[in-house]
């Protein structure tokens, strides 16, 4: 997918920067950018371009990846309910030909009542810690020393 020209030896570096078994970007890439013989400028919007390319393309996968993930949920929903159909149409009898064979087999299931409060020996407890950042970088700015922390700016590139 490309929305914008971009020079072809940009084009040539960016098809060569990856190994197309591993999905590893390679590591000599940006040797071959900057060997490239053009105007810095040039090379440098050339480049975003390259980008702006890439994350479009990303994006269609996205959007792919959730329509197909909305296409499947919907035929699963489908053979679901027709399982449930079978399932109250026949129910427990055996049914066969040379291709499906319908049978039943027993399970058994827990059902906890909406509720109920059980003793602590049948709960399991989960317990996820994380840093609340928003806090640290708070007291960090009016001055309070946090050890192993510490604030760092940074220069977000923005192509548009």
């Amino acid at each position: 997918m490309n929305i914008y020209e971009i020079n072809q030896q940009i084009e040539e570096v960016s098809h060569n920067m990856i190994d197309y078994d591993t999905g590893e970007v390679l590591p000599h890439f940006e040797q071959l950018l900057e060997a490239l013989e053009m105007d810095r400028e040039q090379k440098v919007l050339n480049t975003a371009k390259l980008i702006k390319n890439l994350e479009a393309e990303s994006k269609a996968f996205k959007d792919a990846e959730k329509q197909m993930a909305d296409r499947r949920k919907v035929v699963e929903n489908k053979a679901q309910r027709i399982k449930d159909w079978i399932a109250g149409f026949v129910p427990e009898e055996k049914i066969k030909d040379e291709f499906v064979s319908i049978s039943w087999r027993k399970s058994e299931s827990v059902v906890i009542d909406d509720g109920v409060r059980l003793d602590s020996k049948y709960e399991v407890e989960k317990i996820t810690v994380n840093p609340d950042k928003v806090a640290i970088k708070k007291d960090l700015k009016k001055g309070i020393d946090i050890a192993g922390c510490r604030i760092v700016e940074k220069q977000n590139i923005q192509i548009k």
